[in-house]
This record gives C-alpha cells, sequence and structure tokens, in this order.
C-alpha cells in the first residue's frame, strides 16, 4: 500500500500540519505553501482526494497541483508548478487561464480530485459531479503533491491517496 501526507518539513512558516500529515491548516493570513511525502512516477496513475474543511470565500487563494521533484522553494507560477486555482484558473509558468468553465464553486465540505497520469505526464481535476479534464501535459517525470493556502484558518484535508494502477 502506498500513502501521500503532508510533509511537515516542507511547509511555510504560518502552515500547521494536524492529524498525522492529513490535514493542513493556515494559521495567519498569507501564503502558505507545503508538499507531500510521495514521489510520483512513470509507471502509474495516481489520484488524491481532497476534503476543503474551511475555505474563506468559495475557495478563494487555495491551489492544489504538483511539482518537480526536488524544488525547495514551492513557487506555483514559476516552470515547476502545475495547480489548479479554485477561482477556476491553471497556472504554470509565470501564467495563468482559465481552465474547466471556471465558474466552479468551492465552498466548506467540497471534494476536489486531482489525478496525475505519469505514464502521459498529465494532470485533471474533477469533482463528485463533474469531470473538468487535463488541465496539464508534459509535467515533468519526477513530482510531488504540493498546495498552496493563503486565509487564515483555511483547512484541507487529504482524504484518500491511492495508486490505480
Amino acid at each position: 500500500m502506498i500513502t501521500d501526507k503532508f510533509d511537515s518539513s516542507t511547509k511555510s512558516r504560518w502552515v500547521r500540519v494536524l492529524n498525522e500529515g492529513e490535514t493542513v491548516r493556515q494559521i495567519r493570513q498569507e501564503n502558505g505553501t507545503i508538499k507531500g511525502t510521495y514521489v510520483m512516477k512513470a509507471p502509474g496513475k495516481y489520484k488524491h482526494e481532497f476534503r476543503l474543511d474551511r475555505t474563506n470565500g468559495e475557495g478563494y487563494e487555495i491551489m492544489i497541483g504538483v511539482v518537480k521533484k526536488g524544488v525547495t522553494e514551492v513557487s506555483f507560477w514559476d516552470k515547476d508548478g502545475y495547480v489548479f486555482h479554485l477561482t477556476g484558473q491553471k497556472c504554470h509558468n509565470n501564467k495563468s487561464e482559465v481552465y474547466g468553465d471556471g465558474q466552479e464553486e468551492f465552498t466548506d465540505g467540497s471534494i476536489l480530485y486531482m489525478t496525475t497520469d505519469m505514464d502521459n505526464r498529465t494532470v485533471s481535476y474533477s469533482t463528485p459531479n463533474e469531470d473538468f479534464g487535463v488541465c496539464f501535459e508534459n509535467i515533468p517525470e519526477e513530482v510531488v503533491m504540493a498546495l498552496d493556502i493563503y486565509y487564515e484558518h483555511d483547512q484541507i484535508t487529504l482524504v484518500n491517496f491511492e495508486k490505480l494502477n
């Protein structure tokens, strides 16, 4: 059995790791980043299930995605980060653009799935009710899960992680 959890050694100053690495909470209104512990690589397709326990403003200022293995400073806007901003934007290489229909609403209790297909080097996102399709192609050969939260008291739980094949 494989596991992934939030890696407390990679967290920024105002992020707290709870429940043995399953939950993160932001304790100050400031960008807070953290990465996962499991390195995803081919062969394999992986699925993370996140629950937005508490969001300030419909998921505003929460980004969930992957970063290249070995990156020490998590920066979602540069070439090493591939993230879905819960305002309906995908962000990579210092630019963002609409992803999905751009009208998704994420509130407390919302579930978001991230599927990382390392055989095809893609990342996709979905909810229990909607598949948003492929978000990123040609991601690096080895990546880890990563997220950025901003508002004080925002909290996210990694509910499940599995290798699909």
